[in-house]
C-alpha cells in the first residue's frame, strides 16, 4: 500500500477527519482531488506548495494518482483511498486563515487610494484572464468616468457578463445592499468548469463584503441568504456551492484571505501585491474571478462615484490603471 503523510489541514477538514466517516472521490484534476463524504460534506486532497482552505488536505509531496469513484475512509490517523493508499495525520499541522487585527484596520478614507494603487501594479505586471479583464471598468464607474471597454480584448462570455457585474457595481457604490443578492442570481453558474466563472466573481464579492464591513461597520447588511443559496442550489454543481457558501460564510483560499487583509491594514500595498500574485495565478481563471468580486465589494467603502487620488499621494499611487 502506497504511503503519503498529509503535511497541513484545514479546520473544517480536521473536524470531518474526527468525526471519521467515509465517501469517495468525486473529480480528479492535474494538482487537486474532490473528496465527498457520506454526509455529503466537500472535501480536497492537493500537492505540497498548494494553498489552503479550510476543506483542504494538503499532502507533504505531489499528489498521488486517483481515481473518480474510488471509496475513501478515515481510519484513525490515517485516510485510506481504496485500493492501495493511505495517508497518515498524525503530524498535519492545522491551518487557520490569518485576520489582521482590527486595531491595524486602515480609515475607510484610504480605500480607494490604496485600491487603486493595487490595481494599477497589478494590471502592469500581470494580464488580467476571465471577470479580471473588467477591472478597468469597474474602476471607471468607481471615478465617475465613462468606462474605455477594451471590448476586443475581452472574451465573449466576460462582455454579457458585464452589463450583471455592471449593475452589482454600481449598487455597492450607493450602498444599495436590497438589491445586490436580486442582481447576483444573474451570475450564478455562469461559465464553464467546475467553479463557474460567475460564481467565483459572487463568492469573491461575498466574502470581500464582510471583510469590507470590518473596516467600515456602517455599511448595510445583505439581505439573508438562505434564499438565494437555494436559487443557488439549482443552477451551479455541488463543488462549486460548496465553495460560495464558504466564501459567504467568509471563508476563503489562503491567498485571497492574505490580499485583503493586508490591503485593508497598515501593511505596504506591496505586500497585498505579492499575496494578489498568488491568487490570480489558480485555475485558468479561478483567482481573477475572486479577485474582481471582490474589488467590487471594497466600491463599498469608496466615499462618492468621484473619490478622486489623495492630495500628495506617490506617484505609483495615482498613476492610471491600463490592461498591460
Amino acid at each position: 500500500m502506497s504511503q503519503l503523510p498529509i503535511e497541513t489541514l484545514g479546520r473544517k477538514a480536521h473536524s470531518l477527519v474526527a468525526s471519521g466517516g467515509k465517501g469517495e472521490v468525486l473529480a480528479v484534476f492535474s494538482s487537486i482531488a474532490y473528496l465527498l463524504t457520506d454526509q455529503d460534506e466537500l472535501l480536497w486532497l492537493s500537492g505540497r506548495g498548494s494553498p489552503m482552505h479550510r476543506r483542504c488536505l494538503r499532502t507533504a509531496g505531489p499528489l498521488p494518482a486517483l481515481a473518480p469513484g474510488a471509496t475513501f475512509s478515515f481510519q484513525g490517523p490515517r485516510l485510506v483511498i481504496e485500493p492501495s493508499i493511505e495517508m497518515g495525520l498524525r503530524n498535519a499541522a492545522l491551518w487557520v486563515a490569518e485576520q489582521s487585527p482590527a486595531a491595524t484596520a486602515i480609515v475607510q478614507r484610504s480605500v480607494p487610494q490604496r485600491v487603486r494603487a493595487l490595481v494599477s501594479r497589478t494590471l502592469q505586471d500581470m494580464r488580467p484572464r476571465g471577470f479580471g479583464r473588467l477591472i478597468p471598468r469597474i474602476l471607471d464607474l468607481a471615478d465617475g468616468r465613462a468606462s474605455r471597454g477594451e471590448a476586443e480584448e475581452v472574451e465573449l462570455g466576460v462582455l454579457e457578463a458585464w452589463p450583471a457585474v455592471r449593475s452589482l457595481a454600481e449598487a455597492a457604490l450607493r450602498r444599495d445592499t436590497s438589491r445586490i443578492l436580486e442582481l447576483a442570481r444573474d451570475l450564478l453558474g455562469l461559465g464553464q468548469g467546475l467553479t463557474p466563472s460567475g460564481d467565483d466573481f459572487l463568492g469573491g464579492f461575498l466574502f470581500g463584503w464582510r471583510r469590507v464591513k470590518r473596516v467600515e461597520p456602517s455599511i448595510p447588511d445583505l439581505p439573508r441568504l438562505g434564499a438565494f443559496m437555494q436559487v443557488a442550489k439549482q443552477k451551479t454543481n455541488r463543488i462549486s456551492l460548496a465553495l460560495l457558501q464558504d466564501l459567504a460564510d467568509g471563508h476563503a483560499i489562503e491567498p485571497l484571505h492574505q490580499s485583503l487583509d493586508l490591503l485593508l491594514s497598515g501593511h505596504p500595498v506591496d505586500h497585498a501585491h505579492e499575496a494578489l500574485r498568488r491568487l490570480t495565478s489558480l485555475g485558468h481563471s479561478t483567482g481573477w474571478d475572486l479577485w474582481t468580486g471582490a474589488l467590487c465589494s471594497l466600491l463599498f467603502a469608496f466615499s462618492s462615484r468621484r473619490t478622486g487620488p489623495t492630495p500628495g499621494a506617490s506617484i505609483a499611487e495615482t498613476e492610471p490603471y491600463a490592461l498591460s
